[in-house]
């Protein structure tokens, strides 16, 4: 959540539709709001179709592509492409 609203299409072209997804299955809603916030509209429903197939995950799932997504924010912010 802290990142800022101008930043979030670039942590999204790189991640994948899934990995976006399966991190946001049950987090807080200021994180879904945050990423859910930043998209267009096409991208969100492409998402939230993603998150409506994938059924019951297990939490070492979640936690697993959740790892990616900071793991992400802290690559582009290494290589300032983020602040």
């Amino acid at each position: 959540v802290a990142i800022q609203d101008k930043d979030m299409p670039t942590v999204y072209k790189e991640l994948t539709t899934s990995t976006i997804a399966m991190a946001l299955t049950g987090a807080p809603s200021e994180v879904v709001n945050k990423f859910f916030g930043n998209m267009s509209l096409p991208y969100s429903n492409m998402i939230k179709d993603e998150m409506g197939k994938l059924g019951e995950v297990s939490s070492e799932e979640v936690e697993a592509q959740r790892a990616k997504v900071v793991k992400t924010i802290e690559n582009l912010r290494s290589l300032g492409k983020i602040g």
